[in-house]
């Protein structure tokens, strides 16, 4: 029997108890293979359960749908096509996206979470179809490149990383990759982007198969985005061990072996290149029962959320973890970075499942009403890169087709899955996590 709870941000329902809950892969309803060897004490519901009621935040994500449908498909293939050596007469975005950036193509990985997850929550087909178009577009790339592997810049790039030769980061971005293709077959069940992320995946495999652990250490040092995630998430869904193999193979030792000893190592790290380190670790706990992945992880959550962060629930300053000590001498014009904080939001989901504490919860509403819903230009829907705290400071956001930061790509993910984390449930109990003026069937 369906029934259905409407809830608005004024009406209270005297529910004690406020649980977040993992991401969909976590959940029992998903196509995982491999279920999760921890128990999970909560569960998300299906994103389509869950359709937002008038608010700020319906306003946020409509605004974000309105920018999806905006992006051209062919100028967001562009580079990836002529990586692949396919014609294309497209006229290149800017930013990070033009095309000797030594990022380009992030931001499609985003844009195929983005799609999804809109798709998801809104039921709007005409996202799926964006998500499909490009699922084919790479498809076709990854075929005519033949080994499996899908950028929009050369293989060159992983031969630099791997020879500790200066170069951005080559592996973060294909995490994205990874990652929206990943979401659009949860999603939005296209069998092709499935199919894409399995040869991807032995792509990574083989390439890393050739280096020492040592060798690959050296390698880790360079920022790889949450590689461990994606390749623990496509060992779930497709129940092969060799998957999860190299998922921990990516695990970066020198920070996240001290953790295990309760040791803070961060001072002076860049921010966001360590958060997904450890949304890994928490995946693979998941899928492991690992102890020590356990311990890192929640040693991890409690030192950034109660010794570094900031009120409005972001950290960083310049983009680096700040002496701790000094917390509130870190004021300079580039505190809170977006992308930061919406990894901490995945981070907090997990911890929430495995122990549902109010203190996970009252952080996830701090950070998400006050940083990820303020980080957006609420006429123009585009999005910021940080939210400063100096007095005095100002945000800046990004333009429709010449920026494309990092936080441009969590930003159109941020604004298209408020729903997932407004209500949750066990196998008696309904949970309400969010004021958020929403409609649960």
């Amino acid at each position: 029997m369906n029934s259905k709870v409407s809830f608005v941000a004024s009406l209270c329902l005297g529910l004690a108890c406020f649980p977040a809950a993992a991401d969909e892969l976590d959940g029992p309803t998903s196509k995982v293979k491999v279920q999760p060897v921890v128990p999970l004490k909560v569960h998300s519901f299906a994103l389509e359960d869950v359709r937002l009621l008038d608010g700020p935040f319906q306003h946020a994500m409509d605004l974000d749908n309105q920018y999806l449908l905006a992006l051209d498909v062919d100028r967001l293939l562009h580079n990836f096509r002529l990586n692949a050596g396919i014609p294309s007469k497209a006229q290149p975005l800017g930013g990070w996206e033009e095309p000797k950036g030594e990022l380009r193509g992030h931001f499609v990985g985003h844009y195929l979470s983005g799609c999804a997850l809109m798709y998801a929550s809104t039921g709007d087909k005409r996202l799926k179809e964006k998500g499909d178009a490009i699922v084919a577009g790479l498809a076709e790339c990854q075929k005519k490149i033949g080994s499996g592997y899908l950028s929009a810049y050369p293989e060159s790039f992983i031969d630099r990383v791997e020879n500790r030769v200066q170069v951005w980061a080559p592996y973060y971005t294909l995490h994205k990759i990874l990652a929206g293709l990943q979401d659009m077959y949860v999603y939005c069940d296209n069998k092709e982007a499935f199919d894409v992320c399995k040869r991807f995946g032995d792509w990574a495999i083989a390439r890393n198969s050739k280096l020492t652990d040592e060798q690959m250490q050296a390698m880790l040092q360079t920022e790889h985005g949450g590689m461990n995630e994606t390749l623990a998430n496509l060992y779930a869904l497709t129940g092969e061990e060799k998957y999860l193999k190299i998922s921990l193979r990516f695990n970066h030792h020198r920070v996240i072996d001290p953790c295990s000893d309760l040791d803070d190592p961060f001072t002076g790290f860049h921010a966001n290149t360590q958060i997904p380190k450890f949304i890994d670790t928490t995946r693979q706990y998941e899928l492991t029962g690992d102890h020590v992945l356990k311990t890192v992880s929640l040693f991890f959550w409690n030192t950034v959320v109660r010794e570094r962060s900031y009120v409005i629930g972001g950290h960083s300053d310049g983009e680096g973890f700040s002496p701790k000590e000094r917390l509130s001498q870190a004021l300079g014009p580039n505190t809170t970075e977006t992308c930061n904080t919406y990894n901490m939001l995945k981070l907090t989901r997990h911890l929430f499942c495995w122990n549902p504490k109010a203190e996970y919860a009252d952080y996830y509403e701090r950070a998400l009403y006050n940083h990820i819903l303020a980080s957006q230009n609420p006429e123009t829907g585009m999005m910021c890169y940080y939210v400063p705290l100096r007095s005095g400071s100002r945000r800046n956001f990004n333009t429709p087709n010449e920026s494309f930061w990092c936080c441009t790509g969590t930003g159109v993910e941020n604004h298209a899955k408020y729903g997932d984390s407004t209500y949750f449930h066990n196998d008696q109990e309904l949970y309400i996590n969010l004021f958020i003026a929403s409609e649960l069937d």
